[in-house]
């Protein structure tokens, strides 16, 4: 494993010169991806740096023929944590994050090193230290699609970081602005098996945390089925009194209809059944010592796509 703090870093450039870029990547058995992945941004970053917690396939070798920065570090359960990692070996002016299963359009990468070049900022283009781009997703094996815009660009050295153990946030204060570079995310648009396994994966993380920490805390869920039904149960008994569920921001709202559960004391009690969710609704209630719970879709004008479902615990509410 290399050294924990790279041997040499980049010169920060100032002025005209060119600013550094540095992708930033986690993996773990992603041979069928990477290639492309890393294709699309052949030639337009200085650097690639790889965290790869434990593959067994040729990922590591895939990397190497890219001259990647391969870093080895085991597992952890928090993406985040993964992610940090990658961050502290980067050694460019800017940084860029990509997952595997993801692509830069082959017609705006050479656009990565443009955007990130003015120090100064103008008025048609402000200066900011993070740049959000357009995440194009195709899911459902092709027949649904969602555009959203994703921190994906920003400027290193200035202590920006990731927190939550799946759904990853950046933690930061930073300027923004937005740039059309398209970035084509194909994680969701697999096979059913494929989304299963993800979905358990992702589920098994979140139950952790919210065993651990039961505020602020959130997981993810796609389904195909349009009558479909959420059921969470948690490995010991957790207090909250909201939960915080969203419709996917890019489809806008589809759900018309549906029913929240809590199981508390190994008994089912009907909290809500409420008519829209849309990009975000918040339900208040007052159950305790909380063993699952179970939200149904009872009504949808399409498929739904629940973006964010979470529990959290309010200090203002007793």
């Amino acid at each position: 494993m290399p050294e924990n703090k790279p041997e040499k870093e980049m010169n920060q450039k100032s002025g005209t010169e060119s600013p550094t870029l540095s992708l930033c990547m986690i993996v773990k058995n992603e041979e069928h991806f990477l290639p492309m992945c890393l294709d699309s941004v052949k030639g337009y970053v200085d650097e690639i740096i790889i965290v790869d917690t434990g593959s067994t396939d040729t990922t590591v070798k895939i990397a190497e023929k890219y001259n990647a920065k391969i870093y080895h570090h085991p597992w952890e359960n928090s993406f985040s944590k993964a992610r940090n990692y990658s961050l502290k070996y980067a050694t460019g002016d800017w940084i860029l994050i990509l997952d595997a299963d993801e692509e830069i359009d082959k017609e705006d990468a050479h656009r990565l090193k443009e955007v990130i070049k003015d120090p100064v900022g103008s008025e048609t283009s402000p200066k900011a230290d993070l740049i959000l781009i357009p995440v194009y997703c195709k899911f459902n094996n092709g027949k649904n699609d969602s555009i959203a815009n994703s921190e994906r660009l920003f400027r290193n050295h200035l202590g920006i970081c990731y927190e939550g153990i799946v759904h990853n946030a950046l933690k930061h204060s930073a300027p923004t602005r937005t740039e059309n570079i398209k970035l084509h995310h194909h994680g969701y648009n697999q096979d059913n098996e494929q989304m299963e396994r993800k979905f358990a994966r992702t589920s098994e993380l979140l139950k952790k945390q919210i065993n651990d920490n039961d505020t602020d805390t959130y997981w993810y869920s796609k389904s195909d089925d349009e009558k479909c039904q959420i059921e969470i149960n948690f490995d010991k008994p957790i207090n909250a009194n909201i939960l915080k569920i969203s419709e996917h921001i890019a489809l806008g709202q589809r759900i018309k209809k549906f029913h929240f559960e809590i199981k508390s004391k190994n008994q089912w009690k009907s909290i809500k059944i409420g008519t829209t969710i849309g990009n975000k609704r918040l339900i208040r209630f007052s159950t305790n010592d909380i063993n699952a719970i179970r939200i149904t879709i009872l009504e949808t004008k399409d498929v739904p796509v629940i973006s964010e479902i979470g529990l959290y615990k309010s200090p203002i509410l007793k």
